[in-house]
Parts: C-alpha cells; sequence; structure tokens
C-alpha cells in the first residue's frame, strides 16, 4: 500500500491516519480498527488495495492544494487481471481519472475521507464510500 499521506497520516507513524480518515472505518465488521495491520490485512483479504496517484510528491501540511512538484504513479503500467474498480478519495485524486479509466474497469470520483473536507458530514461521506465498496462486495 502507497500513498502521499497528509500530516494527520504521518503522525501515528503507519502513515494512515486512521482516526482522522474515514476509509479506515471499513474495517473487520464494518468498524473502526485502531491496528493499521488488521485494517492492511482484511483490505488485502478482499483483494482491495490502497495506491497513491503520486509516486512522490512535496507537501508541506495536509491540505492537497498544497501538493507541489508531484510525479504521478504510472497507472498504465498496472497489471491486475482481477481490478474491478478504482475509486478516487477526493479531487486531487480524481484528476487523473483519465489515466485510471484506461484500465477498463468502472472509475468512481469520492469525497475526500480527509477531516479537511469538511462540507461533508462523516456519515455523508460514509455511505458515498460504502455504496460503492457494497456494489463491489467489499462490505
Amino acid at each position: 500500500m502507497q500513498r502521499a499521506y497528509s500530516v494527520s497520516g504521518q503522525v501515528g507513524g503507519t502513515g494512515s491516519g486512521m482516526q482522522a480518515h474515514i476509509f479506515w472505518g471499513f474495517g473487520p465488521h464494518g468498524i473502526r480498527t485502531s491496528s493499521y495491520e488488521i485494517h492492511s490485512a482484511w483490505l488485502l483479504e478482499r483483494g482491495s488495495g490502497v495506491w497513491d496517484v503520486y509516486a512522490r510528491c512535496e507537501r508541506e501540511g495536509s491540505l492537497a492544494s498544497a501538493i507541489r512538484n508531484a510525479v504521478p504513479n504510472d497507472t498504465a503500467a498496472l497489471h491486475l487481471p482481477q481490478l474491478q474498480a478504482i475509486g478516487h478519495n477526493g479531487g486531487e485524486s480524481f484528476k487523473h481519472a483519465r489515466h485510471t479509466r484506461t484500465l477498463g474497469v468502472p472509475v468512481y470520483q469520492l469525497p475526500s475521507t480527509s477531516p479537511a473536507n469538511a462540507s461533508w458530514s462523516f456519515e455523508r461521506k460514509l455511505a458515498a464510500w460504502r455504496e460503492v465498496m457494497e456494489r463491489h462486495g467489499l462490505v
């Protein structure tokens, strides 16, 4: 799993921002887990992965708008024969949808799970993510 972590994601040392990001609300039995290892294992058991659109970037702080000198990952080089869908976590990621669409699977623009996305309530974010995850048998 590779991510261009926000400050909140870096604080815990795992790069997961587990307590801040609702993405981690989808864990064993649909509840939040405080263990990065447990959550990662749960995702992998379901054939799910987390991958950043950027191979590297510079960012001061946590806002996507602060990303500078970004180098995108080579999406076209991905060979994932069992890939069923791609969910972009927020607008910054979705800017790269033209590349992920070349993989021939449904591509979704989902709300950013970041606490900085305060225009969406936790419940609304969770519902949007849950809808896509249910559609693809992940929860």
